[in-house]
């Protein structure tokens, strides 16, 4: 999308050895049409998040709802840390896991329920969400708060570390 450089080879979490895009927003504006986007000038396009979040999916081998879920907790918690509404979202590791807990915890109703359905989306592990993360950090959808990576997701919770069962 950048430059022109062949990127096939490349997974979506490579960037273009030449310009360092990541190789994910060049696929997506392949697979989505110049009409999904919107170019904000500089060279730098908006995506259609819908669109996005459709391709990432397939991408992913993920739920559709899994990806809503964690985009839904990233909005939040950005929010809840005063960052802008019209910018994208900051993703802060530790800030995502706690809205998750909040989030599941009043979708589901409680931590049993909560087990239950991110389980049935396929959010199982922190590094499941790290995957997402990812994805949506290459997408351009969201940006990674100063010196975070996805891989601060790694070892961070289980769903059992996160909804700790109560004694009876």
């Amino acid at each position: 999308m950048g430059c022109g450089y062949n990127l096939r080879g490349l997974t979506i979490i490579h960037r273009c050895p030449e310009c360092e895009r990541p190789a994910l927003q060049s696929y997506l504006f392949a697979v989505s049409g110049a009409e999904q986007w919107r170019r904000l000038g500089n060279g730098v396009f908006l995506l259609d998040a819908q669109k996005v979040r459709t391709t990432l999916t397939a991408l992913l081998g993920c739920e559709a709802n899994a990806i809503r879920f964690v985009a839904t907790c990233i909005v939040q918690a950005s929010k809840e840390a005063g960052n802008r509404s019209n910018a994208p979202p900051v993703m802060s590791a530790s800030a995502l896991r706690d809205m998750i807990q909040a989030v599941a915890l009043a979708h589901f109703g409680d931590a049993s329920g909560a087990r239950v359905g991110l389980r049935d989306l396929g959010l199982e592990r922190s590094e499941d969400v790290g995957r997402i993360v990812a994805a949506l950090i290459e997408s351009g959808l969201v940006t990674a708060a100063e010196g975070q990576t996805p891989s601060d997701f790694d070892d961070m919770f289980t769903l059992d570390s996160l909804f700790p069962e109560t004694g009876s």
